[in-house]
């Protein structure tokens, strides 16, 4: 009888106490959870199984819903958890049903029958795409975002370098991505030798006009994980402040607001569905007032992101 009043609430704790875990001590928890579905059925017959494995997994997920959506969020709970228990059973969920309800056959039959065996095989071939997903994958990203209400009589502007171990990284002009509403036709990029050193030059042809914003972005995978820096760029104190010169060209006074970032993003997965981002970035900002041929040193900041996200698709 108490087995039959605790388990379930054993099951069901346990799996929010790994959802717990994984994201904010080690992935480990995540690969385990095959595990604990294993140990919850061995014990039993293989209708408890199934419940206590369907418990495992409902708690897993759904504290991983909570840490993706918390009620504090724009989207509520109660939106994503039908998704993440939906999509994540799916794609690999149901196996911790499966290997729970399916344990008690070897407690039963020995190492040695056949079905032993596939209950085995389920198991390991669980655990082996828990680990191979949860492995980091590595991308890195260069964002520009420009903003001005004059922006039509801005003629150029010399941006930093994203750069990894020191050396720039000059694919970005062969597939940067653009908005929509912009064209290769609008403006141009391409590298030019400064005072400063190398520098990207986002200049607009003549007689084309812009209005609003003009951004750019450039994504990268590689193969492991590498700081960013933004090159050329001067150290400051503390070690992770930094400035970095920025050039404009102009028919005359503009007002613009600059930002320039590049990061490095790690992503692992915690769930058959769900993964989790953490971000270290180089980020440059300027607002002001700049005349018809300037060059300004602008601050910026490197670090890790402390805040870990968690996202509803896993890139697999």
């Amino acid at each position: 009888m108490l087995r039959k009043l605790y388990l379930p609430l054993i099951a069901l704790a346990g799996g929010i106490a790994s959802a717990l875990l994984a994201v904010n001590l080690h992935v480990i928890f995540y690969v385990l959870v095959p595990l604990w579905a294993f140990l919850l059925g061995y014990f039993t017959n293989w209708r408890w199984g199934l419940l206590y494995g369907f418990l495992l997994f409902v708690g897993y997920t759904g504290a991983m819903s909570f840490l993706h959506n918390p009620p504090t969020s724009s989207l509520a709970l109660r939106f994503t958890l039908p998704f993440d228990l939906g999509f994540n059973f799916v794609l690999g969920g149901f196996s911790l049903v499966l290997i729970a309800g399916l344990a008690w056959v070897i407690r039963r039959k020995g190492l040695k029958h056949i079905a032993s065996g596939l209950v085995i095989m389920v198991l390991a071939a669980t655990v082996a795409y828990c680990s191979y997903t949860a492995l980091p994958r590595y991308q890195y990203a260069y964002f520009v975002e420009i903003h001005s209400p004059d922006i039509g009589r801005i003629e150029a502007i010399y941006l930093p370098l994203p750069a990894i171990a020191d050396e720039p990284s000059l694919e970005l002009l062969e597939y940067p991505f653009l908005p929509v509403e912009y064209t290769m036709d609008d403006y141009s990029l391409d590298l030019v030798d400064t005072d400063y050193g190398l520098m990207l030059r986002v200049s607009r042809p003549p007689g084309s006009y812009l209005s609003g914003h003009v951004s750019l972005e450039f994504k990268q995978l590689i193969d492991s994980y590498q700081t960013v820096q933004l090159l050329p760029s001067y150290e400051g104190e503390p070690p992770e402040f930094f400035t970095a010169p920025l050039g404009f060209v102009s028919d005359g006074d503009v007002e613009l607001t600059v930002d320039v970032s590049a990061r490095v993003r790690t992503q692992i997965n915690v769930n058959f569905y769900n993964f989790k981002s953490v971000y270290y970035a180089a980020r440059l900002e300027f607002e002001g007032s700049v005349s018809a041929e300037e060059w300004v040193m602008a601050e910026g900041q490197a670090g890790r992101l402390t805040r870990v996200l968690i996202s509803g698709a896993s890139g697999y």
